[in-house]
């Protein structure tokens, strides 16, 4: 079997609730809502298996109810669940309200869980990790277990991919031994969050010293304005294509995992960041973080159209 593409964090329930009106804080909104399998990094190992990649998680889901049904969507995906544990606990779950131009308004997430994924863990399953082709990390788990990994990573000389989830989250990173990071993929705020201390004021300068700390590529996420490869030679810049944004929720993860698909590939810089567009694009025209349609002839029709001259 060709070498798995290793995804380790979070995996949580999505509840989203779609408010009517734009949102009023301090009263109450009218909205619908929906449930869906969510977490940062299950979210792209999904479309990873979507994508017909061999992908398998590293995570932890509790003994209940909400467990069993998180386990049979990964499964039902084609997720390789074998290494994932459960525990007993509540499943994590992340809430979002959503105004109608599909922004999140505020999110809140409960995860008990979360701070038992640690290196003790990961020292158990050493092959696993030797045989992957590419790992991917969320910040959702204990500051030990990422830098461990980390570490890991760069002896092994096996390509990691850190995606840093939150504001509050990406600070874990911002003492940590990020040597040999082969990428990592911050907004504008969480750039912030992960170098905390920069020689001079700009996300140039704040971009230069995190590749002065080993990070091999740093691919800024713009929003609306697209992203920016820093990969030590020209930067990289593509415009984000024009979207009716239904939901914002799990963007950023389907961007990583277009990268990815494109990268494991064989596709230039150019193309990997076409597809993450793609991905996130198509992602934000409906409802949930993950495209349950997806396939890789759709994302390469949808890449033509969108990025022709890509």
């Amino acid at each position: 079997m060709n070498k798995p593409i290793l995804c380790i964090g979070g995996s949580l329930v999505d509840e989203t609730f779609y408010c009517v009106h734009a949102p009023i804080r301090g009263t109450s909104n009218p909205a619908t809502i929906e449930k869906s399998a969510g977490g940062v990094v299950r979210n792209i190992a999904h479309h990873l298996a979507l994508l017909g990649h061999h992908t398998q998680l590293i995570t932890i889901i509790g003994n209940d109810t909400e467990g069993d049904w998180l386990m049979k969507k990964c499964t039902d995906a084609g997720i390789d669940m074998q290494h994932t544990v459960r525990m007993n606990g509540i499943t994590g779950r992340f809430s979002a309200i959503l105004g109608p131009d599909g922004e999140l308004f505020v999110g809140t997430v409960v995860n008990e869980l979360e701070p038992l994924l640690n290196s003790k863990i990961l020292e158990q399953k050493i092959e696993l990790l030797k045989s992957a082709k590419l790992i991917i990390t969320d910040t959702n788990m204990a500051p030990e277990c990422i830098q461990w990994l980390l570490n890991f990573c760069a002896k092994e000389h096996i390509p990691c991919v850190v995606e840093p989830v939150s504001i509050p989250k990406a600070s874990k990173l911002s003492s940590m031994d990020l040597s040999e990071l082969f990428l990592i993929t911050p907004n504008e705020v969480e750039l912030s969050s992960i170098q905390s201390v920069s020689p001079e004021p700009g996300e140039e300068a704040t971009i230069k010293a995190l590749r002065e700390r080993g990070v091999k590529q740093v691919w800024l996420r713009l929003g609306e304005n697209g992203s920016v490869m820093y990969d030590g030679n020209e930067p990289i810049a593509l415009h984000a294509p024009e979207v009716n944004v239904i939901d914002s929720t799990g963007a950023g993860d389907a961007a990583l995992a277009g990268w990815v698909h494109g990268h494991v590939n064989g596709a230039s810089q150019k193309d990997c960041i076409s597809y993450g567009h793609t991905l996130a694009a198509l992602v934000l025209h409906q409802k949930g973080a993950i495209l349950n349609t997806l396939t890789p002839a759709l994302l390469e029709q949808e890449k033509q159209r969108l990025y022709p001259n890509a």
